[in-house]
């Protein structure tokens, strides 16, 4: 499990490296915390969809966490590249990660269904939802072949307006905001009290985040006004 967790952060690391010029420490931070966002979001949305049923089961804590660390960490992943191809500021090479955002969804679909199957004592060995595994990896090997096969690219390909990126980044807090609320909503009659002692650190953290998010968005904002004023 471990393992399989583990590639998640190693691989977004990466992807705030995937560009033509190496990022400015204000924009890693703001991509730092808006994944944070993500995950912060993704975790309320799964306490309130699978807490009742959980608890029902009596699964414990260690055993329900690692559960929801599988679909979590995969779909914030997810997310973190579909906001690397939206916004690109600076990416290079576009077509591999469109694949790899293919088999990202792909694994962030098994792991729902295998949290899903865990929680409710249902999984096998040689079930269906391992052939999306396997599918994921290979489709993520295709991409890092396609991508040595096409080197490095011009800096000037992959140049775009820092204006633009702001704009675009700046919707996703927003909007994941909206679609976690969304989704509360529509599952609201599984609330439970005793969800709040979960949920406490979670909105402490979305907090947090959120303020990292604007400050280092500001600081991003001001460094491409001065590169546009020194040009």
């Amino acid at each position: 499990d471990l393992g399989f967790l583990a590639f998640v952060p190693v691989f977004a690391a990466g992807l705030l490296f995937y560009r033509a010029t190496a990022p400015r420490a204000s924009y890693t931070m703001m991509e730092v915390s808006q994944g944070g966002i993500f995950i912060a979001c993704i975790i309320a949305v799964h306490i309130v969809i699978v807490y009742g049923p959980a608890s029902q089961r009596g699964v414990g804590d260690l055993y329900l966490g690692t559960a929801l660390a599988y679909p979590v960490l995969y779909m914030a992943l997810l997310v973190q590249v579909l906001s690397t191809l939206g916004t690109k500021e600076g990416v290079t090479a576009r077509h591999p990660l469109v694949v790899v955002m293919v088999a990202l969804a792909l694994h962030a679909m098994t792991n729902s269904f295998y949290a899903y199957s865990l929680l409710g004592h249902a999984y096998q060995t040689g079930a269906f939802m391992d052939v999306g595994w396997v599918a994921g990896l290979a489709l993520i090997y295709c991409a890092a072949e396609e991508r040595l096969r096409q080197g490095e690219r011009p800096q000037h390909e992959a140049a775009e307006s820092g204006d633009r990126f702001l704009r675009l980044s700046g919707m996703l807090p927003s909007l994941t905001l909206l679609v976690t609320l969304a989704v509360v909503m529509r599952f609201r009659d599984r609330l439970q009290p005793e969800m709040i002692t979960l949920l406490e650190p979670v909105a402490f953290a979305l907090v947090i985040l959120l303020g990292l998010r604007e400050w280092a968005g500001h600081a991003f904002k001001m460094q491409v006004l001065a590169a546009e004023q020194a040009s």
